[in-house]
């Protein structure tokens, strides 16, 4: 995933600075979300640099969950992970009844669909 990341965000400006991606403050978030998203057998795991396009936030992290009751634990998981690691708490939008659950960590904004979603 890192690969992908790296291959289309080589560099972008941050505060009149080129910053590398390996560089950017938000990328170990990222990983963290990517990686509780893998421990629950998330699939399609995407993570776009958006900084360049918004202000809103720094990263969309667009995944699928084949089923309501996966996609409840992808999202618990990446919720656990970030408080215990970054001591970040998300706001929940969506249910996992929707087929849609999106995770908002300011910088970081999560999408857990079904397939039908998305």
């Amino acid at each position: 995933m890192f690969e992908q990341l790296n291959a289309e965000n080589k560099g972008l400006e941050m505060d009149g600075d080129l910053v590398a991606l390996e560089d950017d403050p938000s990328l170990p978030l990222v990983l963290t979300v990517a990686s509780a998203a893998d421990k629950r057998k998330a699939e399609d795991i995407l993570a776009l640099r958006v900084s360049h396009l918004t202000v809103t936030c720094e990263f969309f992290v667009n995944m699928v969950g084949n089923s309501r009751p996966q996609n409840q634990a992808i999202a618990a998981s990446i919720l656990e992970d970030m408080e215990e690691v970054h001591g970040r708490k998300g706001t929940i939008e969506g249910t996992a009844d929707s087929g849609w659950i999106l995770l908002d960590f300011g910088d970081i904004v999560v999408n857990v669909m079904t397939p039908k979603s998305r």
